[in-house]
């Protein structure tokens, strides 16, 4: 799959991240249903909040879960 990552941050105005994904052909799949999406511990999440304690809240919070964290 390719893709990419934007990141543009300007002094005193915060940041912006924009993903772009390439486009898929015919109609997306249905993969989970809703009560099948709960995190299992082998997942890893890109956290991205400038706010140290919320990141730090967040953090905990799902490693508690298994999940692995990425910090950018």
């Amino acid at each position: 799959m390719e893709g990419s990552i934007d990141v543009l941050q300007r002094t005193g105005e915060g940041r912006s991240v924009r993903f772009y994904l390439p486009a898929s052909e015919g109609a997306a799949e249905r993969v989970h249903e809703v009560d099948e999406l709960r995190a299992r511990g082998t997942e890893t999440i890109l956290v991205a909040e400038d706010h140290e304690e919320c990141r730090e809240w967040r953090g905990r919070f799902l490693e508690t879960l298994g999940i692995t964290l990425y910090y950018p």
